[in-house]
């Protein structure tokens, strides 16, 4: 095991900045997930821990060793890529064994470490299987007994489910976090898909332009992003400007339009970092399963809302309403006693949000917003 340790590294391109002056290091053991949209820097970020990029500026440390220009082979990384990168010419037992010859050891040492591989990713049997005889999820296991068989310091992960179905996509995923805690070997991983980022992770990295945005836990960075980027990418959320009116010990009041009026929240419900000041502009965050449908006006912390749209899912209705000169979104779960199936398009409802459920975000503006 090991900790990874960067030090304000960036890494450009020609004139394309992909990585911004990027600090920050893992914990010893940890499962850390870069997570963002296409472009953000994940992947140039993980592979100048491999080792395959060179850091334009900065340095890169496994524990207090400088490795920011050693060599790819002398780093003691186990890597998995998107496109698992098997030898299709190899047997499995072969693309498994492959990084063992490579460090020149003996056949009975390789037999039984490559042994005890396809026994931790249950692939056992399948030592002679050529890799088009697999399907996509045996060679992503294959490609993880290859990774680990070396025995890693780190084990780097980049987007490895994207190519599985949805189903295998979940069932792999809660696989691997297993196994990456049975071994314990501190695991950096990429994805652009939070759900994945979020299962498997004890903290996720939110990129974006090649800068660091947010590192946090799953649970703190989904119920309490840092800024509107995080919000609007994570999703589940509807997110409203407004300005801030009152405040006092223990709520503060913000007046926003696109509710048409004014909007209670907790003060115990936000970062406690953060200063509240009257005038301050911020964005009022409501996620989609805190919105409530209610028959009767509540006193506080309700508008009405013109369904526009439905649509049913099987677990949940997603449902979109107009609310005074903006939108937002309401995740209902399905119930038998439910009568959200005989709502029509144009009806007239009563939405409601606790205020303990009501996050405000301080900083840059919406993309909604600026448009």
């Amino acid at each position: 095991m090991a900790i990874v340790r960067f030090e304000n590294i960036s890494k450009h391109f020609g004139n394309v900045v992909a990585v911004d002056s990027v600090t920050y290091e893992t914990e010893d053991g940890e499962f850390l997930t870069l997570l963002g949209p296409s472009g953000c820097g994940k992947t140039t970020t993980l592979r100048m821990v491999a080792g395959f990029y060179y850091p334009t500026h900065g340095r890169l440390f496994f524990d207090d060793k400088d490795v920011t220009y050693v060599v790819p082979e002398a780093r003691n990384t186990g890597m998995v890529f998107q496109n698992y990168a098997l030898f299709p010419h190899m047997t499995v037992f072969e693309n498994i064994a492959y990084g063992l010859q490579a460090r020149r050891m003996q056949k009975a040492v390789i037999q039984k470490k490559v042994a005890d591989a396809m026994e931790l990713v249950q692939m056992t049997g399948y030592e002679r299987r050529k890799v088009h005889e697999l399907s996509g999820g045996q060679q992503q296991r294959v490609a993880l007994a290859r990774a680990v068989v070396i025995q890693p310091d780190i084990l780097l992960l980049d987007e490895p489910l994207s190519n599985l179905d949805a189903k295998l996509r979940k069932t792999t995923s809660e696989e691997l976090r297993r196994l990456q805690k049975q071994l314990g070997i501190t695991t950096i991983y990429v994805t652009h898909d939070q759900e994945e980022a979020f299962s498997v992770s004890d903290r996720v990295i939110v990129m974006n332009a090649g800068a660091v945005h947010q590192i946090d836990t799953p649970v703190n960075t989904f119920n309490s992003p840092k800024d509107v980027f995080v919000a609007e990418f994570l999703g589940h959320s509807n997110l409203f400007p407004g300005k801030i009116v009152e405040t006092d010990g223990e709520s503060i009041i913000v007046e926003t339009e696109a509710l048409a009026g004014r909007v209670r929240a907790a003060k115990t419900r936000q970062r406690p970092e953060w200063k509240w000041h009257v005038g301050e502009t911020v964005h009022v965050m409501i996620h989609t399963n805190q919105l409530k449908i209610s028959s009767e006006p509540k006193p506080e912390n309700t508008t009405t809302g013109i369904l526009r749209f439905k649509m049913f899912n099987g677990l949940n209705w997603n449902l979109e309403f107009q609310v005074g000169d903006g939108t937002c979104r309401a995740i209902v779960p399905n119930e038998f006693t439910s009568d959200y199936a005989d709502l029509s398009i144009g009806d007239e409802l009563t939405l409601c949000y606790p205020y303990e459920e009501v996050y405000l975000i301080k900083g840059k503006e919406s993309s909604r917003d600026a448009s």
